[in-house]
């Protein structure tokens, strides 16, 4: 009697640490799935914030009146890190931009279909962020990962540059749009260079106060941004 009583108590108490084993696994998978439904999150988050990046561009495109050495990149960059009271710094801003970047060029490679980020658990947002990895090495990664063709770091660059000239033409393409709904004349407007376009209407007198040419004298409240 002694020895059956002792084989139930034996088995009641495994009972009672497997209920708590099964709570703590119950955990363990609640929290794989947040973390999974964060790391796809995370994704689709950095596409969001360029999307949202790229159309305070192209209304900093078409202020009329803007400083003295400032690009279109950089009073873009400038409005943001005030306007969120320095919340998002432009340590910040220039990383977020890259990885979101990263993820948009790999996702054109699946026509935006996130399957091809959501697939692969060990992958996150991290990797893109990396400044390890340069433009070249990244573009060789990507031809691995459509063809399964190695391509030399030469090679990458140069797609790099030819992706770069597609978006160029494409922002150029948007912001005539832009100007077109607007009222004004293609003539009315052109491009410094492809990094910064800028809006200009005819004006032959840039120091007139009410050109666009004209810059505001005041070279200490130009907040220099690096452009690499």
């Amino acid at each position: 009697m002694e020895e059956s009583s002792f084989e139930r108590s034996k088995e009641e108490i495994i009972k009672a640490l497997v209920a708590q084993l099964i709570s703590i696994y119950d955990n363990v998978l609640q929290e794989y799935v947040e973390a999974e439904i964060n790391r796809r999150n995370g994704f689709r988050n950095y596409l969001n914030f360029l999307k949202i990046y790229k159309k305070i561009e192209i209304f900093c495109n078409i202020y009329k009146i803007r400083l003295k050495g400032q690009t279109i990149k950089n009073q873009t960059n400038t409005k943001i890190v005030d306007y969120s009271e320095q919340k998002i710094k432009l340590t910040t801003l220039t990383i977020t931009l890259r990885a979101a970047k990263r993820i948009d060029r790999l996702l054109s490679l699946s026509n935006k279909n996130f399957l091809i980020v959501d697939i692969f658990p060990n992958l996150d947002v991290a990797f893109f962020k990396s400044s390890s990895i340069n433009v070249a090495a990244y573009e060789c990664w990507l031809k691995i990962i459509e063809t399964g063709e190695i391509i030399s770091e030469e090679q990458g660059y140069e797609i790099y540059q030819q992706k770069k000239k597609e978006e160029n033409s494409l922002r150029e393409n948007i912001l005539k749009q832009v100007y077109e709904l607007a009222g004004y004349k293609l003539a009315e407007y052109y491009y410094i260079n492809e990094e910064s376009p800028r809006y200009y209407p005819d004006n032959d007198n840039p120091d007139n106060k009410e050109s666009p040419r004209y810059y505001h004298d005041n070279e200490e409240s130009i907040l220099l941004i690096d452009e690499s």
